[in-house]
């Protein structure tokens, strides 16, 4: 299946992709089935996973690696310490959020704004005296 990451709000970059164009609506039965099922898809294909004679587990991998490796025997215990590292611990955002979306971010109503030109008055923008948050108040 080939992917198009020129569409809009879609991007691949270093192997990973976004598709912020994905949605589902309230009444879309079949595409909140279908969104569901690949946000909570395993780890893990269960065809790649393997058990071996004397408790091994074997994972069969995607692409093999430059020196020829196809597969990775470990123990269970192994494997599930390998897999709990990409669960984040609890309360631990995985999303970071940048710039005027920040939590450190100054809040807007330290924003200043100037108004619009009017008919008939001089053609200079003169800046506002109030902030954004003034503004926008019903009493300002």
């Amino acid at each position: 299946m080939q992917l198009a990451f020129n569409k809009p709000l879609c991007a691949a970059l270093d192997g990973f992709t976004l598709h912020a164009a994905t949605r589902a609506g309230a009444l879309d039965i079949a595409g909140r089935e279908k969104l569901l099922r690949y946000v909570l898809r395993p780890l893990l294909a269960q065809e790649r996973v393997e058990s071996l004679q004397g408790g091994l587990v074997r994972i069969k991998l995607k692409r093999g690696y430059a020196d020829g490796t196809q597969a990775v025997e470990m123990d269970p215990l192994s494997l599930l310490c390998r897999l709990a590292t990409s669960v984040p611990p609890p309360r631990y955002h995985t999303v970071k959020y940048a710039g005027v979306l920040a939590p450190t971010n100054p809040p807007a109503n330290h924003t200043r704004t100037t108004n619009p030109c009017r008919c008939g008055q001089n053609n200079r923008a003169e800046p506002n005296t109030q902030t954004y948050g003034q503004q926008l108040s019903p009493m300002g």
